[in-house]
This record gives structure tokens, C-alpha cells and sequence, in this order.
């Protein structure tokens, strides 16, 4: 039997209005919870936009990737994650919010620590023959670079996680040669801006149809 499903509402076109919270006043301040909540959500979201932002430069541009394109995603997610807490313009911010920052990349890379920990409960696995490494090398490959960009920042972190110490001391040796690595190959797709933005293209160059 045919089962007809009821029509959908009509919508106004958009996106649905945001709930209302009758419980805080306008202009208060978010709450130490809320801040939280925002750091996850935020970190999660930013980390898998520049993962899939890395397939991207690597299919459109013809951007090289030796060994996994997935684990080059990653590493490419992770570098776009640490220039946010790197810089003057991070150092001038206030307390407050440079915490907020260091909290949401923190998550971006916490993301795959928790999904290695649903796998565990759950049994699911990810197969040997799959193009991803499984969510605890996901997890430890990005913290290794968080810890490696800055190990003040992120020694929290790789304290939580059990990181060793000999570990520790690889990250750090490890991320400025991949910083360089990801400089030297973009820069031939890059405009030159001069001082943080080195690239080979003019700085007025129009950009590529994608």
C-alpha cells in the first residue's frame, strides 16, 4: 500500500526564525555554559569547513598531496585552526576573548576524540580498507599540530590527552616544517600581499573561475 505523506507548511522563504530566550535580558553577557557550547559548535563547524576548503584547493587547483588526501585535509584544516591564534592581531584581543578562540580550535581537533570515543561504545569501527585513518590518529595528527604551533596555548590540551613529552618535542620540530611545506605550495596559487601573505601571484590579480 501506497502511503501518501501529508503536505508540507508553507514557509516563508529563509531560515527559520532563532528561538526565543525570555530567560536572559538583551545585552547580558553569555554565560560561562553558553560560551561553551559556542566554542563546540563553532570549533566542530570551522574544523570540517577547512578540512573539506583543503579537498578543494587540492581538486580545483591541482594543489600536490602525497599519501592520503584525507589526512592532508586534516593537516590543511589544522594549519587554518592555528593561524587563528597566532599573530598580533590575536595577542592585542582581550583575555576574555583570545580564551574563546584557543577554546573553539581546541575543539576542532577534540572533535575526533569524540567520535573515536562514540566508536568504542557503539563497536563501529572504521575498516582497515577505508580513505580515512581512524578518528584517534585523526585526533592525535591535529593535536599534534596545535601543540607544535604553540605549546603554551595548547599544553592544556596535550595534557588531557596523555601526550608525551617525546611526542611533545616531535610536534614542535614537526609543525614549522610543515608550515613551510604548506607556504611553498601555495604560493604559486597565492596573491602577494607582502609581510604574512607571501604569494607569486601580483596583488592585483583578478581571481579563477571555480
Amino acid at each position: 500500500f501506497a502511503v501518501v505523506p501529508p503536505p508540507l507548511p508553507q514557509q516563508q522563504p529563509g531560515p527559520p526564525p532563532l528561538p526565543s530566550d525570555t530567560s536572559q535580558a538583551p545585552g547580558t553577557p553569555p554565560s560561562a555554559d553558553q560560551l561553551k557550547q559556542a566554542a563546540i559548535v563553532m570549533g566542530a563547524t570551522m574544523g570540517i569547513f577547512a578540512h573539506e576548503l583543503g579537498h578543494a584547493l587540492i581538486g580545483e587547483f591541482g594543489i600536490p598531496a602525497t599519501g592520503s588526501e584525507e589526512d592532508t585535509a586534516d593537516e590543511f584544516s589544522a594549519m587554518i585552526m592555528t593561524s587563528i591564534t597566532e599573530g598580533a592581531e590575536f595577542q592585542a584581543m582581550p583575555e576574555e576573548q583570545r580564551r574563546f578562540l584557543v577554546d573553539m580550535v581546541t575543539y576542532s581537533s577534540l572533535l575526533w576524540y569524540y567520535d573515536a570515543q562514540k566508536s568504542t561504545q557503539t563497536g563501529q569501527r572504521v575498516p582497515w580498507y577505508d580513505e580515512h585513518s581512524p578518528s584517534e590518529v585523526r585526533f592525535r595528527n591535529t593535536l599534534c599540530m596545535l601543540y607544535g604551533s604553540d605549546s603554551t596555548l595548547y599544553k592544556t590540551l596535550a595534557d588531557k590527552a596523555g601526550l608525551p613529552e617525546r611526542e611533545r618535542g616531535r610536534c614542535e620540530m614537526d609543525y614549522p616544517k610543515r608550515y613551510r611545506a604548506w607556504e611553498t605550495i601555495v604560493a604559486p596559487y597565492a596573491r602577494n600581499q607582502g609581510g604574512e601573505y607571501p604569494g607569486q601571484l601580483p596583488a592585483d590579480a583578478p581571481g579563477a573561475r571555480v
